[in-house]
C-alpha cells in the first residue's frame, strides 16, 4: 500500500504465520487480510489477529521499518511479506528495527 498523505503510518505484524507490513489503516487491512487465509502455510490460522503496531512519523519510515524487519526475518520468509517465526526471534528482529529506526 502506498500513500502520500502526512498522517502516521503504522508497522505491524500479526501472529502465527506472520504478515509484516505498513497500512494507512490497520484495522481495516486486517478485515482484508482475513477474506484471504494462506491454508497451505498455516492450516492451524482460522483468521490474522493484530499482534503489534507502531505509528511511525511518515509512510517513508514505516516503509523502511518493514523492509528492515523483512530483512530481518529473510531466513524465515514462506512467500511475499509473510514469514514463519518464533515469538522471540519476532521480538528480536522488532527491538533490532525500532533501534535502527528510532521515531524521534
Amino acid at each position: 500500500m502506498f500513500s502520500h498523505s502526512c498522517t502516521p503510518k503504522p508497522t505491524y505484524f500479526s501472529t502465527f504465520t506472520l504478515k509484516i507490513e505498513y497500512s494507512n489503516n490497520p484495522t481495516k487491512r486486517l478485515g482484508e487480510l482475513n477474506k484471504h487465509i494462506p491454508s497451505q502455510e498455516a492450516p492451524q490460522l482460522e483468521k490474522w489477529e493484530m499482534e503489534r503496531t507502531h505509528k511511525w512519523s511518515s509512510i517513508s519510515k514505516a516503509y523502511k521499518v518493514e523492509q528492515e524487519l523483512l530483512k530481518q526475518l529473510a531466513a524465515h520468509r514462506t512467500e511475499g511479506e509473510r514469514v514463519q517465526v518464533s515469538p522471540k526471534v519476532l521480538k528480536n528482529a522488532w527491538d533490532i528495527c525500532c533501534r535502527k529506526w528510532p521515531d524521534t
